[in-house]
């Protein structure tokens, strides 16, 4: 499950799992949970989303895999405004 600092749900975003024969990647559902089928090996997953900044988690193989706690928080860029006015006489 993805979840942020707040212990709010992140839906939509999409888990990618990489290990040495390739990667696999799937979207999170409504209610912050994933599934997927990995082989027998070492695993690294990361929560890539727009805003989302989240650290890569590994998982080896003697690790379990059932009801994994992933958390990401947001970081929202600043709006910068600018105002020109130029005027001539």
């Amino acid at each position: 499950m993805v979840t942020t600092d707040e212990k709010e749900v992140v839906s939509n975003v999409t888990m990618v799992a990489s290990f040495a024969s390739g990667k696999r990647e799937t979207l999170t559902g409504t209610d912050g949970s994933f599934r997927l089928r990995l082989p027998n090996e070492p695993v690294k997953l990361k929560v890539i989303g727009k805003y989302l900044v989240s650290e890569e988690k590994s998982i080896d193989v003697s690790d379990s895999s059932e009801n994994l706690q992933l958390r990401v928080s947001y970081a929202i860029p600043p709006v910068y405004e600018s105002l020109v006015i130029s005027a001539t006489a």
